[in-house]
């Protein structure tokens, strides 16, 4: 792969880096490390997406695993970030993950 390819790979990192800095700052109590490691913004064979829009903002459901392993019932988190962030997020997932993904698949066959 190209070295512009490989760039464009390293700075996408670094801006998704600095959105989930942002995020985890923004809204509100931080979540914990197993929370974030379950997120996922697509519906995938071992489970269903984290990140879902309303129609007023954009709403992080984390599972806390604390008390379902207790318990046996599970509980959510729900998170919502400023409209500001909102949009930065949104243009990542929609405009520069797909392209992201599929430079990987292309480097990474």
């Amino acid at each position: 792969m190209s070295r512009p390819a490989r760039a464009y790979l390293k700075s996408a990192t670094k801006l998704l880096e600095v959105l989930f800095i942002l995020m985890h700052v923004m809204y509100g109590s931080p979540a914990r490390m197993t929370e974030i490691s379950t997120w996922t913004h697509v519906n995938s064979v071992h489970g269903s997406r984290n990140v879902y829009y309303h129609s007023r903002a954009l709403i992080f459901l984390g599972l806390y695993d604390k008390t379902t392993s207790l318990a046996g019932v599970e509980r959510f988190i729900v998170h919502l970030i400023p409209s500001r962030l909102e949009r930065l997020l949104l243009g990542y997932l929609i405009y520069i993950r797909p392209f992201e993904k599929y430079r990987i698949a292309r480097l990474y066959p």
